[in-house]
Parts: C-alpha cells; sequence; structure tokens
C-alpha cells in the first residue's frame, strides 16, 4: 500500500474505519467475478467506483433496486452524469465484506457506512452513509453521488481529468475545445469525442462542469456547454443499446426493455432512442 493512501484511510479511522481491518494480515476473501470486473474497469478507464451496501430487508433492497435502476433509464438527461462518470456497484450485506476492508459488525463507530469511494487503484477513500431517498430524486442523485466522487469542489475529478487529458491526442482536445466555443452540437467534432468518449467521459464531465462553473447566473448560458454536454447525452444512448452496458450498476440484474413513449395517451410523446431496464435483482454471490 503506497504510504500517502494508507495515511489517508488511517486519518478517519476513528469513524469509518476499525484499525484491526487496516493492518489485518489475514488472506482476503475472494471476490465475485463481476466486482473483478467492475475493479478493472476503474482502473483501464481511470474512473472512481462507488460501492453501495443494498438493505437486508427484501422490500427496501427492491426499492432501492428500482429507484437505481429508474435513474439509469433517464439516459435523456444530465443527472444520468454518474453512471457514465463513476464505476457504480451494488453489494448485499453478504457480499459487501469480501470486497470492502470494513468490519460491519463493529459497534463502536457512530454510523455503520452503507456506501465506500474507491479510488481508480481500487482502494478504499472513505465510507458515509445513503439513504434510499437520494436514489429516488434525480437532483439528490447526480448531486450526492457527484460530490462524493467528485470532491466538494471537484477537485478530485480536476485530477482525473488532468491524468487522462495527458494521453489524450490532439485531436480530440481540439474537438471538445470547438464545442465549447460554437456554442452548438456540432456532428463532426462530437464524432472525434464519441469514439473514445467511454475511456474519457470523466474528463468530458470537468470540461462541462468547469465551463458551468463560470456561469454567474446558474442559467446555463455559457457558450458552448449544451453541446459538449449532448456528447455524454449520445453516448449514454448508445449504451443503453448494449446487452453488456458496463455503465450499470456492477452487482444488479436486469432485463432490457424498449423504450417507452412517456405520454401515449396524448399522442405527443416522442419514443426515446435507446432502451431502458427493468430491475431483478441484486446478485448474492
Amino acid at each position: 500500500m503506497i504510504r500517502r493512501d494508507f495515511l489517508a484511510i488511517l486519518a478517519g479511522s476513528p469513524f469509518v474505519f476499525g484499525l484491526k481491518e487496516l493492518v489485518a494480515q489475514d488472506a482476503a476473501p475472494e471476490k465475485p467475478d463481476w466486482f473483478k470486473a467492475a475493479l478493472k474497469r476503474m482502473k483501464e478507464t481511470n474512473r472512481y467506483g462507488i460501492v453501495i451496501v443494498v438493505p437486508d430487508d427484501p422490500k427496501e433492497r427492491e426499492r432501492w433496486g428500482k429507484a437505481l435502476v429508474d435513474r439509469y433509464n433517464e439516459f435523456d438527461s444530465e443527472h444520468h452524469e454518474p453512471f457514465g462518470t463513476v464505476v457504480l456497484i451494488c453489494v448485499t450485506s453478504t457480499v459487501a465484506p469480501k470486497v470492502v476492508n470494513y468490519d460491519f459488525k463493529d459497534p463502536k463507530p457512530i454510523f455503520t457506512p452503507n456506501w465506500f469511494l474507491l479510488r481508480p487503484n481500487g482502494r478504499v477513500l472513505i465510507g458515509a452513509q445513503l439513504k434510499s431517498g437520494v436514489l429516488e430524486d434525480q437532483r439528490s442523485f447526480k448531486l450526492s453521488f457527484t460530490e462524493l466522487a467528485y470532491g466538494q469542489r471537484d477537485e478530485l475529478l480536476a485530477d482525473q481529468a488532468k491524468s487522462i487529458e495527458k494521453g489524450l491526442p490532439e485531436s480530440i482536445c481540439k474537438s471538445a475545445d470547438e464545442l465549447l466555443a460554437v456554442g452548438k452540437y456540432d456532428r463532426k467534432a462530437a464524432a472525434v469525442l464519441l469514439e473514445k468518449a467511454d475511456e474519457t467521459l470523466p474528463w468530458i464531465a470537468w470540461k462541462c462542469r468547469e465551463a458551468e462553473a463560470k456561469d454567474p447566473s446558474g442559467e446555463r448560458k455559457v457558450p458552448g456547454r449544451v453541446g459538449l454536454r449532448q456528447v455524454m447525452v449520445e453516448f449514454w444512448r448508445n449504451q443503453s443499446m448494449k446487452e453488456a452496458d458496463p455503465c450499470l450498476p456492477y452487482g444488479v440484474k436486469v432485463e432490457m426493455l424498449p423504450a417507452e413513449d412517456p405520454c401515449p395517451p396524448c399522442g405527443r410523446g416522442s419514443i426515446s432512442v435507446g432502451k431502458a431496464r427493468k430491475f431483478l435483482s441484486f446478485y448474492e454471490k
């Protein structure tokens, strides 16, 4: 373990982590294959991971699952941002001890965390508490998840984006700047970005949020921002068509469904491009 990371984790140990678990030398339990796949995606795309420990109560568990998948199905909305920029992982209480180095039976902490932020290298950075209402509200969902994964002032996202930017070809950087400059959706520039969007989406999100932060009115009128965000929306639509979608929370079993007309009775609703998902269950192992 890198000393800096160890000290960062140790600093929060009185209320989040048990010291015994941090220094234990026992062999780690075998992680599920789907969790290994999530870790691989985090490392390869330089994304942070968020592990959500779902409730044991069957009704609450189903409520959380449906709410999370409902948020996923809103791929035309900017509130969908966490799905593209963070690797979301859902685990049951039986799986959690295998993937998170925390003693869930320890009575000493003020609260028991039920979500954990992982660095792109898989190391736990911090633990927190998540309430089901956060998943059921669009705005709360985006704000809570991005604040945890990006930092309160987007400092974690900025570091992550700068790391991604170092390896980007000039054509991608130029295309993003063109979209920011012209304030409209330029298809040629967007096509260049979409080709590498899966690897670069945290960087694209950072470019969008950086531009938004410069808008004193808060009315989303910064030139070019809408165009660049449209790249993210189109990426999510493309991902929704895939049977094995890496933007879905890992550990969640879903069924693919055709997207429905949002307003069938009035006849004015338009059919969404993409496919929706129906929550079935969380993986128990």
